[in-house]
């Protein structure tokens, strides 16, 4: 027996295979073999990972896109700071005339 009432909008959670590794949406319908149709994925089926309230995975998603927001903030500063130290590594043995900047 299910605490969600199917005829309420639901909001539904599926894996994803890169960042943030789950994705969500507003649920247009429930499958007969129990995947789940997506508003803004025409022509898909997702297995849920969970389901919910819109209300509440409104929320649940708004935790995941300020995760991820962080996550691509921290990737990013990695990068950087990898280029700097591979730049200022050459700096330390290399002449300018033979290196070339990242």
């Amino acid at each position: 027996m299910s605490c969600i009432d199917p005829y309420k909008p639901l909001y539904g959670f599926w894996k994803y295979d890169s960042a943030p590794f789950i994705l969500g949406g507003n649920i247009k319908s429930i499958t007969k073999n129990n995947r789940i149709t997506v508003e803004g994925y025409t022509g898909y089926e997702f297995k849920p990972l969970f389901i919910t309230t819109k209300e509440k995975g409104e929320e649940i998603q708004k935790r995941i896109d300020t995760a991820e927001q962080t996550y691509k903030e921290k990737i990013n500063n990695a990068l950087v700071e990898l280029h700097q130290t591979i730049n200022n590594t050459f700096d330390t043995y290399c002449d300018d005339s033979e290196k070339e900047k990242l």
